[in-house]
Formats: structure tokens, sequence, C-alpha cells
């Protein structure tokens, strides 16, 4: 796609200079994916891939070992749209922490989907990697020696932990309402919620009891992040990893543009925060600031308060290289100018 929206533009502007971000905004693309393991390969060339399956969802994890990095893409793997139950068991996430460990992976990019099949509050995935069981009607003493546990285990490495958007329900406790909306039996959503309510209970003291700083990327809300990946971020925050909308820390080029252009599967209620970036630096700089989306909840009258000068649509069926060529053609033919 980022050859082919250069080659358009080229074909009648040449003498142009185009350059090209190749980012993500963490949500799955039919037939696509979330498109992170390209931006993990594009930064890290030499990345090796390693499937894993035992005991959760079929996924792919990358490593680098040249840099001791690494991606785990929950989103890709175990994103929850309804349709199935999505409770179950997140130990598989500390196998595969365990096998990074083991792989001598010190930076590990982690991103997780708002809703998350394998959903427990994080309970199995803090058992795995701590030792300690955690089940629902646990100990405070046990559970703050499981975080305490964890966070030693965890030491020697470095942990961002991204999600699309913020679960905005109200955090953990949100998370029967949101299985409700997608299909869950109603007396079973909130059978589960209230079954949950001790552990979320200890969960909120132990931000206070364990002195858990606050490691957000920039604009993040305090508790936006309790109810992603089914519990997981309220966990991650309490073992002190970094946590962030994806999108935050997207690289854009240093030189100043005439024309910023960003290209994604949808916009809908959550904004993608690449696309609020890119706008503040083409409104930064006085430079107009396109979309092409393949579907939009958007109408025109809301794109000059998002700072979006344009909207132009792809087919949602298949996107060809080859539409995507002859739009930035058609865009390099309208919104393209000389100096002189």
């Amino acid at each position: 796609m980022a050859t082919a929206i250069r080659d358009g533009w080229k074909d009648v502007r040449p003498l142009d200079a185009v350059d090209v971000v190749v980012s993500s905004d963490g949500v799955i693309v039919p037939h696509v994916g979330t498109g992170l393991a390209v931006v993990f390969q594009e930064n890290h060339p030499h990345a090796v891939a390693y499937e894993r399956h035992g005991g959760g969802p079929h996924r792919i994890i990358w490593v680098d070992h040249d840099s001791h990095s690494a991606l785990i893409d929950l989103a890709e793997a175990a994103t929850w749209n309804g349709g199935v139950d999505p409770r179950g068991s997140s130990s598989f996430l500390g196998t595969d922490l365990a096998y990074l460990k083991a792989k001598n992976v010190r930076n590990l990019h982690l991103h997780l989907p708002a809703l998350m099949c394998y959903s427990d509050l994080g309970r199995g995935f803090l058992t795995e990697i701590s030792g300690v069981p955690i089940v629902r009607d646990v100990p405070e003493s046990t559970l703050y020696q499981a975080i305490r546990q964890a966070r030693e285990f965890l030491a020697d490495m470095s942990l961002y932990v991204t999600y699309p958007h913020e679960q905005n329900l109200g955090g953990i406790d949100g998370l029967a309402r949101a299985w409700q909306r997608y299909g869950m039996a109603p007396d079973v959503a909130q059978a589960t919620g209230a079954a949950d309510a001790h552990t979320i209970q200890l969960l909120d003291h132990a931000e206070t009891a364990l002195n858990a700083p606050l490691l957000t990327a920039a604009g993040a809300s305090r508790h936006g992040f309790d109810g992603i990946g089914g519990g997981l971020g309220k966990i991650f925050y309490l073992l002190r990893a970094k946590l962030g909308v994806i999108g935050e820390e997207l690289r854009l080029p240093q030189d100043i543009a005439d024309l910023y252009i960003y290209v994604t599967e949808k916009i809908d209620l959550h904004i993608p925060r690449g696309l609020t970036l890119m706008a503040e630096r083409a409104e930064e700089y006085g430079a107009p600031a396109i979309a092409i989306v393949s579907n939009s909840q958007l109408v025109r009258g809301e794109l000059p308060k998002l700072g979006i000068h344009g909207l132009y649509r792809i087919s949602t069926d298949h996107i060809s290289s080859q539409e995507i060529r002859n739009l930035s053609t058609r865009l390099a033919t309208t919104w393209g100018w000389d100096s002189s």
C-alpha cells in the first residue's frame, strides 16, 4: 500500500518528495489483520516469527534477537466481537512471557484488544508468572504477594502495553455491560460481574497499597485502560508496565510537508490516535490533512473539528494496490501544487 501511494503520486508529480510512515491502528482489518507485525518487521527486519498454540488462541510472536525485542499482538489473536463466551483463562499469556524471558527478550510490545476472548481479569496470567494461585475469592495478602512476585519475574523486561482505544465503560467493572451489549445473556453477564466484584475491589486497593506509579503514554486517562484485554490492562498497570493508546508514539517525519495523508481501514466512534497526531502536525504547519478510509461513521460536517480537510473512501470488499495508486494519482492532481 505504501508503495502504491508513493507511485501513484509520482505518476503525475515525479519531482515531489513523498515520505511514507508505516503504522497501525491496532484493530483487525478483514483479510489483513492489524498490521502490527508488518510495522514490527519494518523496524526489525531480522525478526523471527514463532507460532504459539497451547492453552489459548493461535498466535504468532515476533522476536528480534539482535535488539532483544518482541511483539505479541493479542488484538489479532483474541479480539472478542460477540458470538462466543469471552470468559476463559489468560494463563497462556504468562507462558508466552516466560517463553520470551528464556529467549532473553528485554523489550516487549504487547498489544491488547479492547474486548478479548480468554477474559478472567488477568487471574490466569498473574498465577502463571507469579506461581501464586489466584482465584475469585483470593485473600488480599495472597494477591499482593502474587503482584510482588510477578514484578520480580518481569524485572528484567521493559513492557509497553498498547490498546486501540480506551475501554470507556467504567473500567473493569464495565466488562459485564460490554459483554451484554455484544450478545451475552444478561443474567450470565450480571452474575459474572457480581462474582468478579471481590477481585476488582482488591485490584483497586492494590494501586495504593503497592505504590503502583502511573506509567502511561501522553494523553491516556488514568483508568481508561482498566478493562482492556478483559482486565489485563489493570494487571499490567500494577506490574508497572507503560500503557498507552496505539499511535501515541507515531513518529512523523521531521521535515515540514505541504500535505498530510492518513490511510486507515475505518474511522468510527473511536478516532485513531495516529490520525489525531497527524492532523495536529498539519495544523501546526498550516498544511491540509486528509484521510483515506474504507469505512467511516463520520459525516463531512464533523471533519473540521478533527482537523481533517478531506475524506476519501475506497472499496470495502477488497483493497487493491491499483485502486490505492489510482486514488493517489487523483489526490496529486487535486491537492498538489507548485510554490511558484
